[in-house]
């Protein structure tokens, strides 16, 4: 299962000419008629040629797809036009997002050495997998294309020989934590499913009561650890 952008050989900030003549030039290759020899091969290509058009030439089903790609790339599971398949639940928790409720208790830990089931050992795991989520999530949000943009940088949770000075500047920078995750996974509807204008409006607007929510408690969450 491919990228449908990978599909047409084009890149995610494409326009809508630009598809449309990569999909011309990608179907012309694998028509089946100009493919006898390698038929079965052919007519699979095709098919995900021109799925992978109808959903990118649709201003809506292009967005709900780019609001969740990775999720459904991680699913394994081909996305369909008409918002069919992806091979996830919309507001479903994705098995990667950090359970950050576990973290709340002394029960995740065992001592307060610097192995991996150590105080340091454990929440050093947890501070660098969600330094590397939200710099994933940087270069995916629109705060990428500003200009000099650079990715956030989170210093490490450190050990339990760590210097004061490298304490201090870990406290720091956490305090003032903003995330930079969209939470589309959050999404209850799929507006390009929307049957016309005034529903779709309506899926788009409980969409983002339902990602303000999920924000919400995870920086409430990440606030308590």
């Amino acid at each position: 299962m491919r990228c449908l952008y990978e599909v047409l050989s084009v890149d995610k900030a494409a326009d809508d000419d630009t598809i449309k003549k990569a999909y011309r030039k990608a179907a012309l290759i694998w028509h089946p008629d100009k493919n006898q020899h390698r038929l079965e091969e052919a007519d699979a290509a095709f098919k995900e040629i021109q799925n992978a058009y109808e959903v990118l030439s649709d201003k809506h089903e292009r967005a709900w797809y780019d609001s969740h790609r990775d999720q459904i790339l991680r699913s394994g599971e081909r996305h369909q036009a008409g918002g069919g398949g992806g091979g996830f639940t919309p507001g479903e928790r994705p098995d990667d997002e950090i359970n950050l409720f576990q973290y709340f208790s002394s029960s995740c830990y065992s001592g307060f050495g610097d192995g991996p089931k150590g105080f340091y050992g454990v929440y050093s795991e947890l501070f660098k997998a969600l330094a590397e989520q939200e710099a994933a999530a940087f270069t995916a949000s629109d705060a990428a294309g500003a200009k000099n943009a650079t990715a956030p940088i989170y210093p490490s949770f450190g050990s339990s020989d760590s210097a004061a000075a490298e304490v201090f500047g870990f406290y720091r920078s956490w305090e003032s934590f903003v995330t930079y995750k969209d939470f589309a996974w959050a999404d209850p509807y799929n507006p390009a499913q929307a049957p016309n204008r005034q529903v779709r409006r309506k899926m788009e607007v409980e969409n983002r009561k339902a990602r303000r929510v999920q924000r919400r408690e995870y920086l409430d969450n990440m606030s308590v650890i």
